[in-house]
C-alpha cells in the first residue's frame, strides 16, 4: 500500500499463474478493500493482474462491485484499519 502511495509511477503486478479459483472472502479482503483505499484511478492505473482466468477476474470484479455497492466509504475503511 505504501509503495503505491509513494509515487504514481509505481506499479504492482499480481501474477495469478496456476490459480484456478479465488475465494470471495479473499477477493473482497484483498482487492475490494484495496480498491476503496486507493480509489478507482490509482487502483486501475497502478495494479495489473496477469494470467488471471475468467473465473479469477470475475471474482475480483464481483468483490470490488460488492464492496463499492455496500456504501462503504474510504474514510470508513481507513478508520477501521487505523484503529
Amino acid at each position: 500500500m505504501a509503495y503505491l502511495s509513494e509515487s504514481p509511477d509505481n506499479r504492482v503486478v499480481i501474477d495469478f499463474s496456476g490459480v484456478r479459483t479465488l475465494g470471495t472472502g479473499f477477493a473482497d479482503e484483498a482487492f475490494g478493500r484495496l480498491f476503496l483505499r486507493l480509489g478507482a484511478a490509482t487502483f486501475l492505473s497502478q495494479l495489473t493482474f496477469s494470467n488471471a482466468t475468467r473465473t479469477v477476474a470475475a471474482s475480483i470484479d464481483r468483490a470490488i462491485t460488492m464492496r463499492v455497492d455496500s456504501g462503504a466509504s474510504p474514510e470508513q475503511f481507513n478508520n477501521k484499519v487505523d484503529s
